[in-house]
């Protein structure tokens, strides 16, 4: 007897390429809920705004899920259920069978063009907020304020031409 709701399943190659798809597949939705995102954000559309970020939420957490998915798979595969994704032929052996590899191409390019959408769109909601914010100082005559913070994060009355010092590096 099984613990959840799903039956219970074996783990094989052509499990996890289908894993490996799925997940693929749900990257290339949360690109397309990008996209409409952007333009959005152009359209100055609040709701649909609003929607998809509803729709990124939806599509991250089920994603989220097809990631579990995958872990338990190679945890049984692999004996290990974090297995970079690059590596998995060598990890995998001969159970990274061409579909497994071809699945696994799939999600690395899925990834990528989400990462550079994600990138994007977080620029356009930067440039965009920016652009408010100077409109409403327009608008209420204030003059603009610069931030300066001490080493702690705390907010300080200042010039705002510190400079930033990475003490970690």
């Amino acid at each position: 007897m099984g613990g959840g709701n799903e039956p219970c399943r074996v783990a094989t190659p052509d499990g996890l390429a289908d894993a490996l798809d799925t997940e693929a597949r749900l990257l290339e939705k949360l690109v397309e809920v990008l996209v409409r995102q952007r333009d959005a954000i152009a359209a100055s559309d609040v709701e649909r705004i609003d929607e998809c970020v509803h729709s990124a939420h939806r599509v991250l957490l089920t994603l989220s899920e097809a990631q579990r998915r995958r872990r338990a798979l190679l945890g049984t595969l692999a004996g290990m259920e974090d297995v970079p994704l690059r590596s998995l032929d060598q990890v995998l052996g001969e159970a990274a069978t061409e579909a497994v590899i071809a699945a696994r191409d799939r999600l690395l390019a899925a990834a990528k063009a989400a990462s550079r959408e994600v990138a994007v769109n977080r620029d356009i909601v930067e440039a965009a907020m920016a652009a408010g914010e100077a409109q409403l100082r327009l608008l209420a005559g204030a003059a603009r304020r610069r931030l300066a913070y001490d080493a702690l994060a705390n907010d300080v009355e200042g010039t705002g031409r510190g400079a930033l010092i990475n003490r970690h590096a």
